[in-house]
């Protein structure tokens, strides 16, 4: 499939900006401080993430909130020379975070940060910082 023709800045709504990546495209807000990728491959297919830090402190605190970018380009990426339908695509948002994809999301990282353009180097940057004792992609992303 066609991905959908690009927007103007003017034309979206609320503050979104939209950079197109393999596999579809990422939709950033910094106000609504949100990443949302969108698969070109099947329609109204997408899954979003906030870049906000976690309120909840020890058992159940999920450090790897707020750091989206691995997670989502590896998701996008899955479409990419597979033939895999919407469903299949939609079960993998529950396991691209999983620590057995966590080579995929490394990569996935890597492409992203490969990428020639502005906005990707501000969508690094809102991400959450990572702590000191965390490597650069988080191990497990729920």
């Amino acid at each position: 499939p066609r991905p959908p023709p690009v927007p103007g800045p003017a034309a979206l709504p609320g503050g979104w900006e939209r950079l197109d990546v393999p596999g579809g495209y990422l939709m950033f807000n910094r106000n609504l401080q949100r990443l949302d990728a969108h698969c070109t491959e099947h329609e109204d297919c997408k899954t979003d993430r906030t870049l906000r830090p976690t309120a909840r402190v020890g058992i159940g605190a999920r450090g790897s909130q707020g750091r989206p970018i691995g997670r989502h380009m590896a998701w996008l990426h899955l479409t990419q020379g597979a033939d895999m339908t919407k469903d299949e695509h939609t079960r993998y948002k529950g396991l691209i975070g999983q620590p057995a994809m966590y080579r995929e999301r490394i990569e996935a990282r890597g492409r992203f940060s490969s990428i020639e353009d502005p906005l990707a180097r501000e969508i690094e940057r809102a991400e959450l910082p990572r702590r000191p004792d965390e490597p650069e992609e988080p191990p497990s992303i729920m």
